[in-house]
């Protein structure tokens, strides 16, 4: 059976959508009630690969106690770091693929993925189950460090074009979906291969 994955992407209906998926068709039918219900037995376990506080964590923190009311069972949230999201992916590729374990993914455990960094093949052990949050990416500056450089985005890649190096930007990841977009972005609009 595949590893169900949260992603993080829009609107979630969750508790459906998790006993609709946890298990159904693996052949484990003792938890499954004679109508078809599906009936929690234990503990869930969502697991996020970035540490506490952060984004992805704040995400999964409301939704706790919500879905412990909804399935009737304790909901306890894992945060395991490092590597860009890459270290929470093995740990639940290492956990029984059961209904009971839950990962809460980004686009950049996709583009991890593409990349070949993530120690599983993560197209095949993971399937979405649900979409939490739509991300919208902005490219944004301070009026004081644009005075007297650029007040657009054409002014932005005009100035880039003729102070190489000068420019920085911040971002979650450099592996990440913002790193990438900010490189298609730029490469696009100054014609050259980043």
């Amino acid at each position: 059976m595949k590893r169900p994955i949260i992603g993080i992407f829009a609107v979630l209906v969750i508790a459906g959508v998790l006993a609709g998926c946890s298990g159904k068709g693996s052949g484990q039918s003792a938890r499954e009630t004679g109508d078809g219900e599906w009936k929690w037995e234990r503990k869930v376990t969502l697991v996020c690969p970035w540490g506490v506080g952060g984004g992805a964590d704040g995400t999964l923190r409301p939704l706790q106690p919500l879905l412990q009311d909804i399935l009737g069972v304790p909901v306890e949230i894992v945060n395991v770091e490092g590597a860009g999201g890459a270290n929470g992916i093995q740990f639940t590729s290492r956990q029984p693929a059961d209904g009971y374990t839950y990962v809460l993914t980004t686009q950049s455990i996709i583009l991890l993925d593409l990349q070949k960094i993530l120690p599983v093949d993560y197209r095949k052990e993971f399937r979405p189950v649900a979409k939490l949050v739509h991300s919208t990416n902005l490219i944004i500056s301070s009026k004081k460090s644009m005075q007297g450089k650029f007040q657009d985005f054409q002014g932005l890649l005009e100035y880039a074009k003729s102070h190489p190096q000068e420019l920085s930007c911040g971002m979650l990841t450099a592996t990440g979906q913002d790193s990438a977009s900010m490189k298609q972005t730029l490469a696009a609009g100054l014609r050259v291969d980043i």
